[in-house]
């Protein structure tokens, strides 16, 4: 025993065990006075997100959802032992907004709550309520109206004339609360000119959305930027008629069968930058397969004019056109020389395999001599059509690869076979 405390007292008086004894003291009386006697402070926890969670909430069952802004922030005020608010951050608090009471649609004041997992007590919030709008969604698709404001008499010159205004977008889908959408009469696409026009010229319009009551929390499915209002601007001229051929045999590209329209003339509009370089106005196209021998008479109207702004006061264009000289000889066209083109995707076409008899083609004595029928030919084209599996009646076009001057007459139904692929 003397000798256990014979070697207690020399490790007593030994001064490096009595240093990391007194330093090992030190840091425990530190930590005990720093945890237990920690002064109390307060701070102010920044920029905490407030949780909206609609799922299985009042609202929610009642279809309502939230439009405009969802990310609130609020500030919390914590106090606590100054060596915990030093730890502190937004990620140890939780703020929710209580939404027991939202059963209608509007803009509604929901109180938060705040909770924290940190050792602390949250003193105040910056705010105890958000303003958060709540409605039942609804999308409606509008027609756009043009709209042109001027404080002008005229916005062109006394030669010259407005046509229809023309905008890159027709319509535009409107969706959100369908309080605000259900209130929407019409939708304008609006500017103001104040300046003669001596061109055609092209606006960015400021999209209007008449009647809304708001429009704080409505989208569109295009974007203002990419909808533009043309205004053209025409030059009244009066020009010759004339008409339009295709599928023209080669020989009478240049030289023409003979034809008349009346009337002779037609007062129109055109764009000003082009009004100059044309000479004529085609009335109206004509298939050559639509031209028979002999006297041919066609009328078209006005309205079906869509290349200018016919003014005179005609609602009627007649066209005569004679193939006199020309004779009827009827051919058959091969299984072999039918073809099919513009064949819809998910299609395998084919021909029911048998000929077209009794097709009439059209020309001089002495070239329908020369002909046969491995000249003659059959065109389909599906682009277009409808087709089921199985059998389908469709229209083919005769086409005549063995004269330059000789053409088919009509359309004739054939049969074809589609399967889907």
């Amino acid at each position: 025993m003397f000798a256990k405390n014979g070697k207690l007292s020399a490790l007593i008086m030994n001064n490096k065990f009595i240093a990391v004894i007194s330093v090992i003291l030190a840091i425990v009386i530190w930590m005990w006075i720093a945890i237990d006697k920690s002064p109390i402070e307060s701070t102010v926890i920044k920029d905490v997100p407030v949780t909206i969670d609609l799922e299985k909430s009042v609202p929610s069952k009642l279809g309502l959802e939230i439009f405009g802004n969802k990310d609130y922030k609020v500030d919390i005020t914590v106090s606590g032992k100054k060596f915990v608010i030093q730890t502190l951050d937004a990620s140890k608090f939780t703020v929710t907004a209580q939404m027991n009471y939202v059963d209608s649609a509007g803009k509604k004041s929901l109180l938060l709550k705040a909770s924290t997992s940190a050792d602390c007590d949250i003193i105040n919030l910056s705010t105890d309520y958000i303003e958060v709008y709540f409605d039942t969604l609804s999308t409606k698709e509008f027609t756009i109206e043009p709209i042109v404001n001027t404080e002008l008499e005229n916005l062109v010159s006394d030669d010259l004339m407005l046509g229809s205004y023309v905008l890159s977008q027709n319509s535009v889908t409107v969706s959100g609360p369908a309080s605000e959408v259900n209130s929407i009469s019409g939708v304008q696409a609006v500017v103001d000119i104040n300046e003669i026009l001596t061109t055609t010229s092209t606006f960015d319009p400021e999209i209007i959305f008449k009647g809304a009551k708001s429009t704080d929390y409505l989208t569109t499915d295009i974007d203002e930027k990419d909808i533009t209002l043309t205004v053209p601007v025409l030059k009244v001229v009066t020009l010759d008629t004339t008409v339009t051929f295709k599928n023209t045999p080669s020989a009478f590209i240049n030289e023409p069968l003979d034809y008349s329209v009346s009337p002779s003339t037609l007062t129109v509009a055109l764009p000003v930058e082009t009004a100059d370089e044309i000479k004529n106005v085609s009335v109206a196209t004509i298939d050559f397969s639509t031209i028979s021998s002999g006297h041919n008479t066609y009328t078209f109207s006005t309205t079906e004019i869509s290349d200018y702004s016919v003014l005179s006061d005609v609602q009627e264009v007649r066209v005569v056109v004679d193939a006199y000289g020309f004779t009827v000889t009827n051919y058959s066209v091969p299984a072999k020389n039918i073809t099919l083109k513009n064949i819809p995707d998910g299609f395998e076409c084919s021909t029911d395999g048998k000929q077209i008899d009794s097709v009439k083609i059209i020309g001089t004595q002495e070239e329908l001599s020369k002909l046969t029928s491995a000249d003659i030919y059959a065109e389909v084209n599906l682009s277009g059509v409808k087709l089921k599996e199985g059998e389908n009646t469709v229209e083919a076009t005769v086409r005549v690869k063995g004269s330059d001057s000789c053409w088919g007459y009509g359309n004739y139904e054939i049969v074809i076979n589609a399967k889907a692929d």
